[in-house]
């Protein structure tokens, strides 16, 4: 068993989870910078393993946290992984197991393979393996060795006790001594005690022969007292027979009065259930019917006013339906108008527009008549009065630009109304686009308006259906709510007699827990409180039943446990106490844990005038021991004779039809039984009634769920009818607003035609003056280089003649088309205007009311208001109907609660009869009870005192047995006055002399014993005295030897040995040298020196522990350390710088021994110095960087890197150093 694995995390400076795996089997060697963590490593397996940090502080918890840069570790957890493979702890099946330690500023916990364990079991686990608590040596730190060094010989001798375990035999010896004490006092006080009884015994010798005078009359009186006694039982016996004779017969009397009662309470209880169920009815058909009357009353008012309405509506939808006919007639006769007119209009602009094309041709050529004309002026240059050509040039050319500047200002001016035309039209055919649209919108909402009102005359059909249904239900509803009223009236009224016939406190008890249990299942989310409430059974009455010719009779047997409550466990019965203690309820509540309840097996009955009352019950069978513990022991009998001998006879206990108890240990009890009373009668009732009115729960929450259905289904059909009237509006309001866009658009419409036709003429006219003037401008720039003529020829002036005539006759032809243009013109104006301004508009408007959708709004809300009224007079006619059915029920139930109330008195008169017969027996039979009672009670005074009487001879008691009373009484008063001669008698005498003798003879045993005890105790003492001086000594021998060994291969050429010391004495002294020889020899021991030689093997020259040096010392410790681990030796050994103050070649041969013995244990050192790593089998380096340590498995090489470097730093950080070694 090794090491194999380390996990440290959060531990002093470790920080982080620190892994140190595949730990060497043999020797392993860590070593690091002074200050880089290699003591916090060793401190990390002492945490875990060692008692010095078995008990922490929170402030010793909190220094273990690791405390870096940043904030403290929250825990530190350190865990050891052992190699298990030799079986050594044969505890654990596996080849390895896990031994972990965490702490946190609140909690130290230790864990094997997980599981949390205790300190101790931790401790007795490492004794298992080995690890002795009397060998502290197997983890060495760094101071150990000092102290072992400087140690005085008493100190090693107190070491070589602890190893050698003889503390165990102190201990022993300790308790020896105690128990020797003790029965030293114990021997004393038994003597002291003989002593006293010797002299009680010589008193009670003298004492006990006028005892044997005095008993010789006693029992004479006592057997004539025994015959007076038993004269007296008997006729106790005989009166108590003839007692319960008159009782039955009496009791047959009140059995049939009672009967008779019971029969006229049951009426009665029926004849009051009946009552109340029809005053309750009674309230609420009178509601009911008042409820109807002011429906039909404000029904009557709606309906009115609706008519009221539907006539103001249909006098609307006249006038619309009267304004829409005119409407249409006027539309048709603007219609012929319009055609007419369009039709004149289309005839005129033919003709219009080819007088227009004549004006424009007959102009054209009237202006090339003028521009000839000019040009023929030009030439000559008479007409302008030019001097020379090159001024007419001059002038040409101005004009030119002049000409120009128009032509293009004139391009512009047709661009832009070309322009402006375009967008214009453009404009016009969006808004003819538009127009049409909106006409095909009105149709397709007038469509609409159809569709919506024929989908409301299906909705309003659907919701009268679902209306009259929902009614129905409701109905049903009502009716089904009024029964579980009666119902539930009636069963809370069971219930409470039931509730009054319990202790208050049990039955608030069981209120408790009923409202409990309904809380838990409220509140029960993902089966949280199932257990308990499954656990959870009810109370002990309610979970059985019988016939009720039994009910008294298990009623006066079962007593209170019939209100028991009954759970599965114990734990549930604690968890409703602590929730009925948490929620401050009052009450009481008892529990029959069935995991708990004991029942014997039911005895077999011999007798057949009896039977078992067990088996008049009927239960479920995982309750059979409740009910066996409540009646297992009962029997059933008919009278109270068969109930007293089956009670003597079979020691049972019986129990009568009546209540009677007999109890076969001797007492009686019975009495009246009120059956009106009976808890089980009544939980019959509610037994009965518990499933009609879970029936009638059931079909008001079915009836209830259907009428909501119904009601949400009616809803959304009103809904439906809403957003149809809601469409209906937005239809409306789109209606109106594209109506009003679409007369706007027409007057738009109507603008741009016109502003197209203007602009169309003027850009004619804008073309032909373009034309003009680029004619001009050709000419004047044709006239430009020409020579200047001041006379024309011939040719010309006749050619200017020509054009002159013909310019005249052309100027009376413009003039002549221009007049017929203006005519034509005047006639097409009137037209358009007359169209455009009047017809048109009064076709649209005449349109718009044509359109318009206010009749068949008007229709919808007169068919609305129509509909409405037909369901008023339908539900006034339902309501009519209903008011006569409930005021015929009202008056029946009237009558019903007329008779009931006669009838209830007339039985109410009769049960009283019937309780004054039932109240004379009982107080008969209560009279003789209480006669029988104390008859029953002097027998048994008279059967107790012949008890106390003792036992008698037979042939005594059989002497007086013919006397007469008075004889018997005279002798038994002489046989008095003889005992009173005897005043200050001992009665006791001869047994307290017998009893006397026994407890000394057993105190005089119990002295022999003690005596023999304490010699024995002596005996264990001095037993144990040599046992532990042979384990000491023994444990000597082997330290002693295996020191000799380990000194020897420590240093070769010395030699060293171990001297146990005694105490001088003074053989002149006889008083000490007979002490010396009377003292065991253990305590004569007072130290365990050491003598060694480094210089030679031999014994001379050796030398005591204050005369080596310091490295000397600490070789010898650890010789000694090395000694005591062979002698007792452990699976693996921690050794923390053992070799710091040695030289080297004593560190090489510390190495060497330790490789050696490294054969049987593992072997975990830490070092500065090289010398170990020659033989190490694993190397481990511990840096230390940012304030955290970090190990990591290193070979040689690096390790000497490792040291060379803590050589090389001779000045450590202290703020490292103290946060690595903390």
């Amino acid at each position: 068993m090794y090491i194999k694995t380390i996990n440290i995390n959060g531990f002093r400076s470790y920080r982080e989870k620190t892994t140190i795996e595949n730990i060497a089997r043999q020797f392993n060697v860590v070593v690091g910078q002074n200050g880089s963590g290699k003591s916090n490593f060793f401190a990390a397996i002492q945490f875990v393993l060692s008692q010095d940090f078995s008990h922490l502080s929170s402030e010793d918890r909190q220094s273990l946290l690791h405390e870096g840069t940043g904030s403290r570790a929250p825990s530190a957890t350190v865990e050891l992984i052992f190699d298990n493979s030799d079986k050594r702890l044969s505890a654990f099946e596996g080849n390895e197991f896990s031994i972990s330690r965490t702490v946190s500023a609140k909690k130290d916990q230790y864990f094997i393979d997980g599981h949390i364990v205790t300190r101790g079991e931790i401790t007795n686990l490492m004794e298992s393996a080995g690890f002795s608590r009397s060998n502290p040596y197997y983890i060495v730190k760094q101071g150990k060795i000092a102290e072992l060094a400087t140690a005085t010989d008493l100190a090693r001798l107190k070491l070589l006790r602890e190893v050698a375990g003889t503390r165990i035999y102190d201990e022993k010896k300790q308790e020896s001594l105690k128990m020797l004490e003790e029965t030293k006092e114990k021997m004393e006080k038994s003597v002291l005690l003989l002593e006293f009884m010797n002299k009680r015994l010589k008193t009670l010798e003298s004492e006990k022969e006028e005892l044997k005078e005095y008993q010789k009359y006693d029992k004479l009186r006592r057997a004539l007292e025994y015959t007076l006694l038993k004269t007296e039982v008997n006729d106790c016996k005989k009166e108590f027979d003839n007692l319960s004779k008159q009782r039955q017969d009496l009791q047959a009397t009140l059995n049939d009065a009672e009967k008779l009662k019971f029969e006229y309470s049951k009426k009665i209880s029926a004849l009051e259930a009946d009552l109340r169920s029809f005053e309750l009815r009674e309230k609420r058909l009178s509601a009911e019917l008042s409820s109807i009357r002011e429906e039909e009353s404000r029904l009557e008012s709606d309906r009115a006013l609706a008519t009221l309405e539907s006539n103001d509506l249909k006098d609307q939808v006249n006038n619309e339906r009267a304004g829409r006919q005119a409407a249409e007639q006027r539309l048709e006769e603007i219609q012929v108008i319009i055609k007419a007119k369009e039709q004149e209009l289309e005839e005129i602009k033919p003709r219009y527009n080819e007088l227009v094309e004549q004006q424009n041709v007959i102009f054209g050529e009237l202006n090339n008549i003028k521009r000839k004309r000019n040009e023929l002026y030009s030439k000559t240059g008479g007409d302008k009065g030019y001097k020379t050509a090159e001024e007419r040039d001059r002038e040409l050319n101005k004009k030119i630009m002049l000409l120009n500047q128009r032509i293009e200002d004139l391009k512009d001016n047709i661009e832009r109304f070309t322009k402006a035309y375009e967008n214009e039209r453009e404009m016009k055919a969006q808004t003819d686009n538009r127009i049409q649209e909106i006409e095909t919108k009105i149709e397709e909402n007038i469509t609409r308006m159809d569709e919506l009102s024929s989908q409301d005359d299906d909705f309003r059909k659907r919701i009268d259906d679902a209306t009259r249904i929902f009614h129905e239900k409701q109905l049903q509803h009502k009716e089904v709510t009024d029964q579980l009223a009666e119902q539930e009236d009636q069963f809370s009224h069971v219930e409470t007699s039931f509730y009054r016939m319990l202790p208050k406190s049990v039955a608030e008890g069981i209120r408790n827990m009923n409202t409990i249990i309904e809380d838990l299942r409220e509140r029960n989310t993902n089966g949280k409180y199932n257990d308990y409430i499954n656990g959870y059974h009810g109370i002990v009455i309610k979970l059985m039943s019988a016939e009720h010719t039994y009910f008294k009779a298990l009623e006066v047997t079962a007593g209170s446990t019939l209100t028991h409550h009954v759970v599965d466990n114990e734990r549930h019965a604690m968890f409703f106490l602590e929730e009925i203690n948490k929620r401050r309820m009052t009450g009481q509540c008892t529990f029959f844990a069935l995991n708990r309840v004991y029942a014997p097996e039911q005895r077999p009955l011999r007798d057949r005038d009896g039977r078992h009352l067990l088996g008049v019950v009927k239960y479920d069978g995982k309750f059979s021991s409740v009910f066996r513990s409540m009646f297992g022991g009962t029997i059933l009998v008919k009278d109270i004779q068969t109930g007293r001998k089956i009670a003597r006879n079979e020691q049972f206990n019986c129990i009568t039809f009546d209540g009677d108890e007999v109890n076969y240990s001797g007492p009686m009890t019975g009495g009246y039984v009120d059956s009106r009373k009976s808890r089980l009668d009544t939980m019959e009732k509610l037994k009965m009634l518990e499933p009609h009115l879970e029936e009638l729960k059931k079909r008001a929450q079915a009836l209830s769920k259907e009428c909501i259905e119904k009601e949400n289904l009616l809803a959304d059909l009103r809904m439906n009818l809403l957003n149809n009237e809601q469409q209906r509006n937005t239809l409306q309001r789109e209606h109106n607003n594209i109506t009003a866009e679409k007369r706007e658009l027409f007057e738009l419409n109507n603008r741009l035609r016109r502003n197209m036709e203007n602009k169309d003429r003027e850009l004619i006219d804008h073309n032909h003056s373009l034309h003009e003037l680029e004619a001009r401008r050709n000419e004047m720039q044709a006239q430009i280089g020409t020579p200047l003529t001041t006379t024309s020829s011939s040719q010309e002036a006749r050619k200017l003649t020509e054009i002159e005539a013909l310019f005249k006759t052309q100027s009376a032809k413009a003039e002549e088309i221009l007049n017929k243009v203006a005519d034509l013109n005047v006639r097409k104006m009137e037209l358009e205007n007359e169209l455009g301004s009047k017809l048109y508009r009064q076709r649209e408007d005449l349109k718009m009311q044509v359109t318009a959708i206010n009749l068949e709004v008007k229709r919808h809300e007169l068919q609305t208001r129509s509909v409405e009224a037909e369901k008023m007079q339908r539900r006034i006619a339902e309501i009519y109907e209903r008011n006569l059915e409930v005021s015929e029920e009202l008056d029946g139930i009237r009558d019903s609660i007329s008779k009931t109330r006669e009838n209830l008195d007339k039985f109410n008169d009769e049960k009283a009869d019937a309780d004054g017969r039932v109240s004379s027996c009982t107080s008969d039979i209560e009279l003789i009870r209480r006669r029988m009672a104390e008859c029953n009670k002097r027998r048994e005074d008279t059967l107790r005192r012949v008890k106390d009487l003792g036992t008698l001879a037979v042939d005594i008691t059989s002497k007086f047995g013919n006397l007469r009373r008075k004889e018997l009484e005279a002798q038994w008063m002489d046989s008095l006055n003889h005992m009173k001669k005897f005043k200050n008698v001992n009665k006791k005498a001869l047994d307290q002399f017998v009893r006397s003798t026994t407890e000394r003879d057993n105190l005089h045993s119990q002295i022999e014993e003690m005596q023999e005890n304490y010699q024995r105790i002596n005996a264990l003492i001095e037993a144990s005295e040599t046992r532990k001086f042979d384990a000491l000594y023994l444990t000597f021998k082997q330290v002693a030897k295996n020191f000799h060994d380990v000194f020897k291969k420590l240093v070769p050429n010395g030699v060293g040995d171990l001297i146990m010391k005694t105490a001088p004495v003074d053989n002149t002294d006889a008083e000490a040298v007979e002490r010396v020889q009377t003292t065991h020899v253990m305590e004569r021991f007072i130290g365990v020196g050491i003598r060694v030689n480094f210089s030679n093997d031999s014994n001379e020259g050796c030398r005591e522990l204050f005369h080596l040096s310091g490295g000397q010392k600490t070789l010898v410790a650890l010789a000694l350390i090395f000694a005591i681990q062979k002698c007792d030796p452990a699976p693996f050994y921690l050794f923390d710088e053992i070799d710091a103050a040695l030289d080297q070649e004593k560190r090489r041969a510390v190495a060497k021994l330790i490789d050696e013995f490294s054969t049987n244990a593992q072997f975990i050192a830490t070092t500065f110095r090289p010398e170990m790593l020659e033989y190490a089998s694993k190397c481990y380096g511990v840096r230390f960087r940012n304030k955290v340590s970090y190990i990591t498995i290193v070979n040689s090489s690096e390790a000497l890197q490792f040291l060379s470097l803590d050589e090389g730093t001779n000045q450590e950080n202290p703020d490292d150093v103290e946060m690595a070694e903390s």
